[in-house]
């Protein structure tokens, strides 16, 4: 019989580039589980990361990481969002009711302790019946994305558009753009960009100062010019974690519209993910009722839609 446990001390000992490599090894690996992005949560909202290895038989399968902050001293609100995370394998199956339990005699409302989870798992009855069986109770609707495969030559991949994102690209392509990499300004002005889009209201997405706070080699910054223009007309960034990326922000100006150079970002975006080993890619979020333009641009690119279980506390 496989014996699953749960080791807190062990995130310690390996560090940061022993649990990235963990991570890497999960397929369906995020942001919010990637060790520089608890450490940017602890600097900008003050909370306290807590990491756990999951092993069975003593072998490590997969990992979590959790944060706490404390209130009025006798309260901790802790949250767990987008995992655990589970390298493939049998034990996967095994391993998922067990750390819901665990974490659910760890967090007790009833003793002032409280998590809310929003689990790595697809909406469904298994995925709810792990939750209920663990005393979790169902508060808020999943996560909706989707999963864009960009492990196949490029050529497949272009194949695997849809026609009038690749048409957009094909235009794009032939328009008086220039793509550059940017650097640690490029990056802050394109912040800046997302904080507009917050602040306007026509978009979520994490909050700036956290961004700022995760290192650049961890992303990839690019943005759009056109010719006679020097402020740049488009710009994105993705954020990378173990072997899979996200598309986490974007923004684009009137005369970036008119050259599809969006298409274009997303299109060299991916390449580079490529060349970096990156083989999943997540399109940040597909929202068909508040965001119903962003998503229809986003499903030109193909992908495998999913939903997630929701939240749970």
């Amino acid at each position: 019989m496989t014996e699953i446990s749960l080791d807190w001390d062990r995130p310690t000992a390996m560090g940061q580039e022993g649990w990235q490599a963990l991570l890497a090894h999960c397929p369906r690996a995020n942001a919010f589980q990637s060790w520089s992005w608890g450490a940017a949560t602890a600097v900008t909202h003050g909370h306290r990361n807590r990491r756990a290895v999951i092993l069975a038989d003593g072998r490590p399968i997969g990992l979590l990481q959790l944060s706490e902050r404390r209130w009025l001293g006798a309260l901790t609100f802790a949250q767990l969002i987008r995992g655990p995370l589970f390298i493939s394998g049998a034990a996967t199956a095994i391993a998922t009711p067990f750390v819901l339990r665990a974490l659910r005699r760890m967090y007790r409302p009833s003793r002032g302790r409280v998590l809310a989870l929003t689990p790595e798992l697809d909406d469904g009855p298994l995925a709810d019946r792990y939750l209920r069986e663990a005393g979790f109770i169902h508060v808020k609707t999943g996560y909706s994305s989707a999963w864009l495969d960009i492990a196949p030559n490029a050529r497949l991949l272009r194949r695997g558009l849809r026609g009038n994102f690749r048409n957009q690209l094909s235009r794009a392509e032939e328009a008086p753009l220039t793509i550059e990499e940017g650097d640690d300004a490029v990056r802050d002005w394109l912040i800046a960009r997302h904080a507009e889009h917050r602040h306007g209201g026509r978009y979520g997405g994490p909050a700036p100062a956290l961004l700022r706070a995760v290192p650049l080699e961890e992303m990839r910054v690019l943005i759009a010019r056109a010719e006679g223009m020097d402020t740049p007309v488009a710009g994105t960034l993705f954020l990378r974690h173990g072997a899979s990326a996200t598309y986490e922000v974007g923004w684009t100006s009137e005369a970036g519209r008119a050259h599809h150079a969006h298409n274009l970002l997303l299109w060299r975006g991916i390449l580079m993910l490529k060349r970096d080993g990156i083989r999943r890619l997540d399109l940040g979020g597909l929202d068909e009722v508040e965001a119903g333009g962003a998503a229809h641009f986003k499903h030109g690119l193909g992908g495998e839609p999913f939903t997630l279980a929701g939240t749970y506390v």
